[in-house]
């Protein structure tokens, strides 16, 4: 098992990829330095410690104590013993840890820490796997052969927002999107603010039923605690908090968000995005689904599968985590997901960035991984969304340049056999990123 069986945990590009550049105490340094050691020490044959001492609550529960063990030792068997450890941090609480080797071979997590009493305590942690060199692209043919030999489906797209495609590697190729379908449901939220029916400091209440796993945190909510519309899609797209997802997508209704993908052709796979899937609904199928289940649900329309999903036996959070801590291979991928296109996501960008919503730009503005418009020389403004899960990499890119030009950049891979080697595809997203930066 290559990688941390920490998917579950987060659906989207974790948010400390996105590190916070405010002024830190040296004291702070010092404790992620310190938790980075264990990190260290903890990649061992057996490893064994204190959960609580060292893990956050919500980490706990999302993941049980026998699957990390599980994991930090096949870490160890891949790769040996950790010889010491480097923290990489400038707040103190999000960062990198990068863990040294045999061989010269280094292995980089990010990790995020949760205030914990008197210290702070791991609430976020993702192994990306081992360090790859920097890619470096010097045209577009060469990128063409780069792509050719990526694993699974595999695309690239590069395209202007007026239709005009300066790259195309299996633009419409059909795509599991993970998080990325968050952004259907943003795009419904936008309609209805232009309609009048909702405004973005509508508040609405938390409610239990549709309280969902991580990633975010919103799900630690008491039932009946007031947010706004904003701050419910503010989370959904930075951090990729499901529970705000599923809360705003019972505010505008499955049925709304399939409407919007029909009537302003955004999406090509209508039929398998029916019923439009909640985080918990697709938890659910993960969790319980077998192959007689799928093979059911696919032959099944609308109202059969919703009535198929209502029946799951679901008892609570901590039953459905316990089904998915085995999940760490691809699972169902190309049957029961969000599926589009990269040219779907390009069009739903481009329709949702005429409508000129400021606070829509400043959603998808906040959390924008390897690329800072403040230093670009080419960006004036970055939007993003991710995704991820086992077999699931795609990352959506909404970019202007200096002369007021929008573009969109979309990089996905899907492999139905392996997850996808996230360094490797990482190293990529830099390069095209770094290549594009310069034309």
């Amino acid at each position: 098992m290559k990688f941390l069986a920490l998917t579950l945990f987060i659906l989207n590009i974790i948010s400390c990829s996105h590190i916070q550049t405010d002024k830190v105490k040296n004291a702070d340094k010092k404790e992620f330095k310190q938790f980075a050691d264990f990190i260290c020490s903890a990649i061992s044959k057996k490893p064994a410690f204190k959960y609580e001492d060292q893990f956050h609550l919500s980490f706990r529960k999302a993941i049980p104590y026998k699957t990390m063990i599980t994991t930090l030792s096949q870490i160890h068997k891949e790769y040996g013993v950790c010889s010491d450890a480097i923290s990489i941090t400038l707040d103190g609480k999000n960062g990198e840890v990068i863990t040294n080797h045999r061989n010269s071979v280094q292995l980089k997590f990010l990790m995020n820490l949760l205030k914990n009493g008197n210290s702070h305590t791991i609430a976020g942690l993702r192994y990306t796997g081992k360090i790859t060199e920097p890619v470096k692209i010097n045209g577009y043919e060469e990128l063409k052969k780069i792509a050719k030999k990526k694993a699974g489906s595999f695309s690239i797209l590069f395209k202007k927002m007026n239709g005009k495609e300066i790259f195309d590697f299996n633009g419409n190729k059909k795509h599991a999107l993970g998080s990325v379908f968050k952004l259907y449901i943003l795009a419904s939220v936008l309609e209805k603010v232009e309609s009048g029916q909702l405004k973005w400091k509508q508040r609405f209440h938390i409610k239990n039923e549709f309280k969902s796993l991580p990633s975010g945190d919103m799900q630690n909510l008491k039932e009946g605690t007031e947010v706004t519309v904003l701050e419910l899609a503010s989370k959904m797209i930075s951090v990729s908090d499901n529970t705000a997802t599923d809360h705003l997508l019972s505010i505008v209704t499955k049925k709304s968000v399939e409407a919007l993908m029909k009537t302003e052709k955004l999406n090509n796979y209508l039929k398998d995005n029916s019923p439009f899937l909640s985080t918990l609904d697709m938890f659910k199928t993960r969790g319980f689904f077998d192959k007689n289940n799928v093979k059911n649900y696919l032959s099944s329309d609308r109202e059969e599968r919703t009535q198929q999903i209502s029946k799951i036996p679901y008892k609570n959070p901590e039953d459905l985590l316990k089904r998915l801590s085995t999940w760490t291979s691809p699972k169902y991928i190309k049957e029961i997901e969000w599926f589009a296109t990269p040219n779907d996501i390009c069009r739903l960008y481009n329709w949702m960035d005429r409508k000129k919503s400021k606070h829509l730009r400043s959603i998808l503005g906040q959390n924008t991984p390897f690329i800072d418009s403040k230093k670009s020389k080419r960006w004036s403004y970055v939007g993003y969304k991710g995704g991820s899960e086992p077999g699931v990499l795609e990352m959506a890119y909404l970019l202007e340049d200096k002369k007021g030009e929008t573009y969109c950049l979309y990089i996905g891979q899907n492999q139905t056999h392996h997850s996808v080697n996230q360094e490797n595809f990482f190293a990529l997203v830099k390069g095209v990123l770094r290549f594009l930066e310069e034309q």
